[in-house]
C-alpha cells in the first residue's frame, strides 16, 4: 500500500501537468474552432475527472483513511457508480474521436454534421449516458 501512495503522489502532478498542456493545446489558434480541439478538450477534462477520481476516491483509504464502502450507504452507492462510469469515459471519446477522424478521411464532404460543436457534445453525452447502462 506504501508502492500506491507514491505512484498516486507521483502520477497525479503528471497527469495534471499533462492535462493542462492539451487544454492549452486545444485552445490554441489553430484548433480552437475545430472538432479535434473540442475533442481533444473533452479527453483532457476526462482524464482530468479520471485523475481526481483515482486519487479523492480510489486511494482515499490509503492517502486520507476515509473508506467509502463502510462511511454510508449514500457513499457506497457513488463509490460503484463512479467505478462503473468514470473509466469508461477516456475510452468513449478516444473511440468516437477515431471514428470522427476515420469518417472525415473516408467522406469528407459527406459528414459535416459531425464536426459542429453541440453534435459532437451530443454524441459524447449518448455514448457515455449509454455506458452507464
Amino acid at each position: 500500500n506504501l508502492m500506491d501512495f507514491y505512484f498516486v503522489l507521483a502520477i497525479f502532478p503528471i497527469g495534471f501537468i499533462g492535462n493542462l498542456i492539451t487544454f492549452y493545446i486545444s485552445h490554441s489558434k489553430n484548433l480552437k474552432n475545430t472538432s479535434l480541439g473540442l475533442i481533444n478538450f473533452c479527453l483532457g477534462l476526462s482524464n482530468m475527472l479520471t485523475l481526481a477520481y483515482i486519487f479523492l476516491i480510489v486511494e482515499a483509504n490509503n492517502l486520507y483513511g476515509f473508506d467509502f464502502l463502510t462511511n454510508s450507504d449514500l457513499s457506497c452507492k457513488i463509490l460503484m457508480f463512479s467505478r462503473r462510469i468514470v473509466p469508461t469515459i477516456s475510452p468513449i471519446i478516444e473511440t468516437y474521436f477515431t471514428f470522427e477522424r476515420f469518417m472525415s478521411v473516408i467522406y469528407p464532404r459527406k459528414i459535416e454534421f459531425i464536426h459542429r460543436k453541440r453534435n459532437i457534445l451530443l454524441i459524447i453525452a449518448m455514448l457515455v449516458s449509454l455506458s452507464v447502462l
